[in-house]
């Protein structure tokens, strides 16, 4: 496809594609405005696709990483019913002044709170059940976020993260030693390689990977949470025991323990009763 087709294409696609309404325009043109690196939001398509899996999806509690200017968490907040929360989380602070007016200013019926700081010791204290997580920030820390929200979430949870194909990075040998490219990898790798998940990768924008934790069995649910902790050190101190514990008791390594197998068999790629 040449280069004048795939924009004529991108053209098309948008033309088709139910556009945003007023408010979050207004916020897009803001942010191409007024930010630095304004591609860094998601923009029309992206948006559009994230509230329509949040209108098919209904879920209550939502958790973003990565708030930037605030048009996904707005985007997934606009598909969302009244009494539902979208917790977004921002490391920078600097951001916060432009942000935030956004996000209180917002005529959604769902709410969103924005935290300031770093999401490995702001996020486990709330104890939150997560429903549905969009994770869009430091590349590098994908396989973190992943670890450190899994443990919250349950059956039928979505979690969705952008930018997992990086420019087409991930197959390119020239970015071999390239330290997110290969960040990313991992992550694209620890993903396909986790039984409890199902996933896709939709080439949209920059790719973005849909997630969906698979059902399980509420006695192995039970019996996970009375595993003793396995030797495996913690990929970040922010991360809460329980979520730790949680994350060791769900990890193929476990599942070869003594004390794991009699409760759960790790064969045909099952394990812990995860469909």
């Amino acid at each position: 496809m040449t280069p004048d087709l795939e924009a004529t294409l991108d053209d098309y696609v948008l033309a088709h594609t139910t556009p945003p309404d007023a408010y979050l325009h207004r916020l897009y043109r803001a942010t191409n405005l007024y930010l630095l690196r304004p591609r860094m939001a998601s923009g029309h398509l992206q948006g559009q696709l994230l509230r329509m899996l949040a209108q098919m999806h209904r879920p209550r509690t939502v958790v973003e990483i990565g708030t930037f200017s605030g048009y996904s968490a707005l985007a997934l907040a606009s598909g969302m019913q009244a009494g539902s929360t979208v917790h977004t989380f921002e490391v920078n602070d600097e951001q916060e002044c432009f942000t935030r007016p956004w996000l209180e200013g917002a005529p959604y019926e769902a709410r969103v709170v924005m935290h300031v700081g770093d999401v490995f010791k702001l996020l486990p204290p709330m104890q939150l059940q997560v429903d549905m997580a969009f994770i869009d920030a430091n590349k590098r820390e994908y396989e973190a976020y992943y670890h450190l929200l899994m443990p919250m979430m349950h059956s039928g949870s979505v979690m969705l993260a952008d930018n997992t194909l990086w420019d087409g990075h991930v197959v390119d040998s020239a970015y071999d030693r390239d330290a997110q490219t290969q960040a990313i990898r991992r992550f694209n790798d620890l993903v396909a390689d986790d039984p409890r998940v199902e996933q896709l990768i939709l080439p949209e924008r920059d790719g973005l990977t849909l997630i969906r934790v698979k059902e399980f069995k509420e006695k192995e649910h039970a019996l996970l949470q009375t595993l003793p902790k396995a030797d495996i050190p913690q990929r970040r101190k922010g991360v809460s025991a329980f979520g730790v514990q949680m994350w060791r008791g769900l990890s193929i390594g476990n599942c070869c323990r003594p004390e794991t197998r009699a409760a759960g068999s790790w064969a045909g790629g099952r394990a812990w009763g995860w469909a």
